[in-house]
């Protein structure tokens, strides 16, 4: 995904909305140098609205509020039990492994190896750490087994990630990036 502002892996903006059992791992990037903001794996900004149980793989780059799951994050939105899996999260100015703001958030996890970039540093560390080698199923135990197909190997560098069931063969194929 490629565009200029409020750019993420699934949705633009999420104000009021509800994502949920959703997964990214294509990059996600701002082409604009300046005044572009609100970059996010997920969701270039989440107002109001929910995100969980979401995970994303890819890199995301902008120029400011850059997020592993959303870039921007406002109260009274939610995100909980989602991943930022992908390499690198790169900003000029604010960036997070999960997001930047003020929403809740709960039991958001990232890479223990991810790069958080920050040309100006203005970096926020929220959310815990997954480290590799863990058993997926304990990464993402809070998934419902009825929508995820959960893989039953450890974290590794071009291991395969849970996919939604019901989904039309061929279609998932989710890595992690090495």
């Amino acid at each position: 995904m490629h565009g200029s502002s409020c750019i993420g892996g699934l949705l633009g903006e999420n104000n009021t909305g509800t994502i949920i059992n959703s997964y990214n791992t294509g990059n996600v990037s701002s082409y604009s140098h300046y005044g572009a903001s609100n970059i996010g794996g997920i969701a270039g900004n989440n107002g109001s609205g929910v995100v969980n149980l979401c995970y994303n793989a890819g890199n995301v780059s902008g120029h400011n509020i850059v997020g592993g799951v959303t870039g921007g994050h406002t109260s009274p939105g939610a995100i909980a039990n989602c991943l930022s899996l992908g390499k690198s999260i790169t900003a000029n100015y604010s960036v997070a492994k999960i997001t930047v703001g003020n929403g809740s958030n709960y039991y958001n996890n990232a890479r223990e190896d991810i790069m958080v970039i920050s040309y100006n540093n203005t970096y926020t560390n929220n959310g815990g750490f997954v480290y590799l080698g863990t058993p997926i199923s304990s990464i993402f135990y809070s998934n419902d087994t009825g929508v995820w197909s959960i893989p039953a190997s450890n974290l590794t560098a071009n291991c395969a990630l849970p996919t939604l069931l019901n989904m039309p063969p061929g279609t998932q194929n989710p890595k992690l990036q090495p």
